[in-house]
């Protein structure tokens, strides 16, 4: 099993493990699949979808089209391996008006794709009301989200997994702080 910041899934590839490592140190993240609306304007699209959205974000969206709903995001950090399997690369990209951190994950032969999604924000949230702020109480008792201690943390996740999207809901100090979804793949 392999465990990285808020995801301990069987059979999660080393890809995936780096990638999690790289960006769960970030914390200022959160987005939404449609056109934002105007500065000051409620954002519509706030649903935390935990089998592989959030905010309208999907796992493996291209770039370009999470870039014509959110509009240019802000490049945080880039890394390019070459393992013996090929080439790949991983960039973290702010989206600082809708409160995402989004992880493309990008090979010389497929366009950037969402690899993983963070928000900090409250104002995203399950259709049942989880989001960052709520009690690990709250987490253990929503439908589909499964709660496991770690050394420093609670990780409760919801979603497939295994070739599925998961998303994860850590927690610290009894609250929730943060949400991602990241694509796994074996």
């Amino acid at each position: 099993m392999c465990y990285c910041e808020s995801v301990a899934l069987p059979r999660l590839t080393l890809v995936a493990c780096v990638a999690v490592a790289l960006v769960a140190a970030t914390a200022g993240c959160a987005g939404s699949a449609h056109t934002r609306p105007a500065a000051g304007t409620p954002d519509p699209n706030t649903l935390i979808d935990v089998t592989g959205s959030i905010g309208g974000i999907h796992a493996r969206e291209t770039q370009a089209r999470v870039e014509h709903m959110l509009g240019p995001g802000v490049l945080i950090s880039a890394l390019t391996r070459h393992p013996r399997t090929g080439t790949y690369s991983l960039r973290r990209v702010s989206y600082p008006a809708a409160g995402l951190l989004v992880v493309y994950f990008r090979t010389p032969h497929r366009p950037a794709a969402v690899f993983g999604v963070f928000t900090t924000s409250p104002r995203y949230h399950t259709a049942g009301g989880l989001r960052v702020g709520s009690s690990l109480a709250d987490a253990r008792h929503t439908p589909g989200i499964r709660c496991y201690d770690q050394v420093q943390y609670v990780a409760c996740q919801g979603g497939l997994g295994y070739e599925r999207p998961v998303t994860s809901f850590t927690v610290r100090g009894g609250r929730v702080v943060r949400v991602f979804m990241v694509a796994v793949a074996d």
